[in-house]
């Protein structure tokens, strides 16, 4: 049966549950919010090591996943099928694409790979240390369709490496984030995952407590701004894995992710990165964003949600956080296809559930309840409510944001 459209499918289950509180408790209906359950769970093979990027590619309907045992799991989206896993010789970082390859990042061999869409077969390995031997541990990867290259961000020597799209996909620029963010100032944290905004020509980068922006035509700085994101906590030391994450642009703000000494959060700031940064609290730290422009909705991977891992959800245009889901299974990133609204979540596996797999997550309300009321003491409700508390008939009934999902049999 075809699913409908997310936001349809989301208004019918929500508007169909407020009208039945609605009635019972004579009271107006709340306002609807995402739901989301298990349709597919996605067998890797296990690794000691993990995966890190996933990406959704519209144009052929496949997710690509940099495997946790090595080489990218190409997956039909269509099925939900385990396609193929293109070998490459070591742990994969960043994964994006154009309309003719996948484009990924080899930590281990220090490479910047392509791979030919059709044939999955690796067609380009180009060396990040070919310039400078410090460049080392390639790690975000991301595509600017504007003017078909590619950013290589390198970890250990604070620099991105832009790359030509088009064979033979040789080295064109290398852009030093220390002329912008000294080393001194974030403590050797490095970059982590980046953005490209096409409609901005704006590439974005995450570099320790900073977010800086270059141009996609001239390469060369348009802005940095300084989120506030405390690295180091009360002892000097630096929090375990600090620094700003991945980052995404939509309904006219970038959204960042970061672990700091902070609360939980995602940074908002303007695309131009002036003015003041607001933040968004939110359960957990994610690592990786993605944006769904069809409905409005940024989605951050949580590797410690509920300490067990999932994603969370924001709504771009009001920056409020509107519910989480818990996969388990020690979520670490994710992407969305916004044509039908499945999220993609890269498991990686836990203590509780060794196996890794690619576990994708339908819209629509097929949830079970997460645990008991903490006022009754009764199972809660698998509604949103925004934390409301009800009352009906004289019981109390606490409606959670946060859904636990049950596969769909």
């Amino acid at each position: 049966m075809q699913r409908m459209r997310p936001v349809v499918a989301r208004q019918a289950a929500w508007m169909s549950a407020a009208a039945l509180l609605g009635a019972l408790a004579g009271g107006s209906a709340f306002a609807a919010g995402p739901s989301y359950h298990l349709v597919a769970q996605i067998a890797l093979p296990a690794s000691s090591a993990h995966g890190d990027v996933v990406a959704y590619d519209p144009a052929t309907n496949m997710v690509y996943a940099s495997n946790p045992a090595g080489g990218v799991a190409i997956i039909d989206a269509a099925t939900n099928k385990l396609v193929t896993i293109v070998p490459l010789k070591g742990h994969i970082n960043g994964v994006d694409f154009n309309s003719q390859y996948v484009f990924v990042a080899d930590q281990n061999d220090n490479t910047f790979d392509v791979i030919q869409k059709g044939t999955w077969k690796v067609v380009a390995s180009e060396a990040t240390t070919s310039v400078d031997k410090t460049a080392t541990t390639p790690d975000s990867v991301v595509y600017d369709p504007g003017h078909n290259q590619v950013f290589v961000s390198i970890d250990d020597n604070n620099t991105v490496q832009v790359y030509n799209a088009s064979a033979p996909f040789s080295l064109k620029s290398v852009i030093n984030l220390n002329n912008q963010v000294p080393n001194s100032s974030i403590d050797n944290v490095g970059p982590d995952l980046a953005s490209v905004a096409p409609s901005l020509n704006t590439f974005y980068e995450s570099d320790g407590n900073w977010l800086l922006s270059y141009s996609t035509a001239t390469l060369a700085s348009t802005g940095k701004i300084d989120t506030g994101l405390t690295l180091k906590g009360p002892n000097g030391k630096l929090v375990t894995h600090a620094g700003l994450k991945g980052s995404a642009y939509l309904d006219g703000k970038v959204f960042v992710a970061g672990d700091g000494a902070q609360s939980p959060r995602i940074y908002v700031v303007n695309p131009n990165l002036t003015g003041s940064v607001s933040s968004i609290a939110v359960p957990s730290n994610p690592d990786a964003l993605a944006p769904d422009p069809n409905n409005n909705i940024i989605y951050g991977f949580a590797g410690g949600l509920a300490g067990k891992g999932g994603f969370i959800m924001i709504d771009a245009k009001t920056q409020q956080y509107v519910g989480d889901v818990v996969t388990g299974g020690g979520a670490h990133t994710g992407a969305v296809n916004p044509g039908n609204g499945d999220v993609y979540v890269l498991a990686n596996g836990s203590q509780s559930d060794p196996h890794p797999a690619l576990l994708v997550y339908a819209p629509g309300a097929s949830v079970v309840p997460k645990a008991t009321s903490p006022v009754t003491g009764v199972p809660t409700w698998p509604i949103y409510a925004g934390g409301a508390l009800l009352a009906l008939g004289g019981a109390a009934i606490w409606a959670n944001r946060r859904l636990t999902v049950s596969p769909r049999r």
